[in-house]
């Protein structure tokens, strides 16, 4: 955006200077952006002319000399309010210092002197963003978007608004407006991926990251999307592709999940369970119960049950999900011959109170067969 904003005021100031000859010597090294003479130059005029004080004050603001900049922009801007470049870049200047209520002051000056030009919508929907006001973000957003429905720029920074407001398909819808003005654009295409992901259209979201590939080196991030996308679509082995280079550079408990996940719909158990278990280890998240549980489904597969009753032990005690204790009850009734300790446990589960039907309708079969089994062989002593 600031770049945007340098380049509009660069344009103005070479129409504000036009009318001015060749021979001024300071508009000569404003030309070849010799700011450092330029200054020098109009500094030794010693006046206080409203085109003077500009002068000095665009050459201090390109010398970073904000603070000068900013005091001959004020004083610019009271003997001329209507001069449009000097409130365009002393709201830029105030925005790069972070002042965003008064770069907000600059920019509304603007859009009552032309209420019909977009740009300057956008700048207040922009600062107001930055500012964390995000009301009026979307206010000005939405006028910039009444005035130029084409900007993708605005459509962008209104769909980021609805999705950060968890109004996926408002933000989806946007993006898609984007996306129908230029479906190359990258940025347009990675924040369709994000919300098509979000809405869980995985073939989507493959085919828009496909269109970035040999234009952009995605981040982790868009990279375990890619991968865990292909891994819905059954495409495993590109899924698995993409999730073993991520770990180079991203060895996380995510990452080693869903190349567990990929693993396990390969059937290949002993590398799902190796990247479950990295997964345990690395976590630092609220999954880590869904991990141990995703490592007892394997271990049960794998009649490996004195791990799985371990894992199912550890996924409850993490996330107090009730179905992982009536997964320990089962595996405990097939691995132990002292049938006490399943019946305890489904009922420990029945106490959970849990909702699922099919689980406490089967223990409670469970437990009346148990209880019977166990009053038998006492009988049997």
């Amino acid at each position: 955006m600031r770049r945007k904003l340098g380049l509009i005021t660069v344009w103005i100031f070479g129409i504000w200077c036009s009318g001015y000859t060749q021979a001024d010597p300071g508009q000569a090294a404003l030309e070849r952006q010799d700011f450092r003479t330029a200054l020098a130059y109009y500094q030794s005029l010693a006046d206080t002319q409203t085109t003077t004080l500009y002068r000095m004050a665009y050459c201090q603001n390109k010398l970073g000399q904000w603070k000068d900049a900013r005091e001959n922009y004020e004083r610019v801007i009271r003997q001329d309010t209507a001069m449009t470049p000097a409130l365009l870049q002393l709201g830029g200047l105030y925005e790069q210092e972070w002042n965003y209520p008064k770069a907000f002051l600059q920019y509304r000056r603007l859009v009552k002197l032309d209420p019909v030009n977009p740009t300057y919508y956008k700048l207040c929907g922009q600062v107001a963003e930055k500012a964390g006001i995000i009301l009026d973000a979307f206010h000005y957003y939405a006028q910039a978007r009444s005035l130029n429905p084409d900007d993708i720029d605005v459509l962008l920074s209104l769909g980021n608004l609805f999705a950060n407001n968890e109004q996926v398909k408002e933000a989806d819808s946007l993006f898609y407006l984007a996306f129908q003005l230029d479906s190359t654009n990258l940025q347009v295409l990675l924040q369709r991926a994000k919300t098509k992901y979000a809405l869980r259209d995985y073939a989507l979201v493959v085919k828009l990251l496909e269109r970035t590939r040999g234009r952009l080196d995605l981040n982790p991030y868009y990279q375990k999307m890619f991968g865990y996308a292909y891994l819905q679509i059954d495409s495993v082995d590109k899924a698995i592709h993409i999730l073993e280079n991520l770990l180079e550079k991203d060895d996380t408990e995510y990452t080693h999940y869903y190349l567990g996940m990929a693993y396990t719909v390969k059937e290949d158990p002993d590398k799902a369970i190796f990247h479950l278990e990295q997964a345990v280890q690395k976590s630092i998240s609220p999954n880590i119960g869904l991990y141990y549980a995703q490592l007892g489904l394997l271990c049960k597969q794998e009649n490996k049950w004195k791990e799985a009753i371990q894992n199912y032990d550890e996924a409850y005690a993490y996330s107090g999900v009730a179905k992982y204790l009536f997964f320990k009850a089962q595996v405990s009734d097939l691995y132990y011959k002292d049938k006490t300790i399943a019946l305890k446990l489904y009922q420990k589960y029945l106490a959970t109170a849990d909702a699922n039907v099919e689980y406490t309708s089967y223990a409670n079969d469970r437990i009346r067969y148990l209880k019977e089994f166990i009053h038998q062989s006492k009988s049997n002593q």
